[in-house]
């Protein structure tokens, strides 16, 4: 069974080659981070993580954090197709 750090390490190798610009593999390890933190609490099973981040608020707040990280950074590039003013 391959763990999580392998399959994010075999994902991240494919935006190297994709058009994405300003991203790397570093974007990525705080969500890998409360992912396996998450896991450490809840054990192997997907159904007890899922049930584990529902039912901790620690781990809710450090997902919303993330959300306000990753929505901040997509704001800073404009949309194709739309004018800016």
């Amino acid at each position: 069974m391959k763990k999580v750090v392998d399959l994010i390490d075999q994902g991240t190798d494919m935006l190297a080659c994709s058009t994405v610009q300003h991203i790397s593999k570093n974007s990525f390890f705080p969500a890998l981070a409360i992912a396996l933190e998450i896991q450490s609490v809840s054990g192997p099973k997907l159904v007890n993580w899922k049930k584990c981040l529902a039912s901790e608020s620690t781990f809710q707040e450090k997902i919303a954090h993330l959300r306000k990280d990753v929505e901040s950074f997509a704001e800073s590039f404009d949309m194709p197709g739309h004018v800016i003013y």
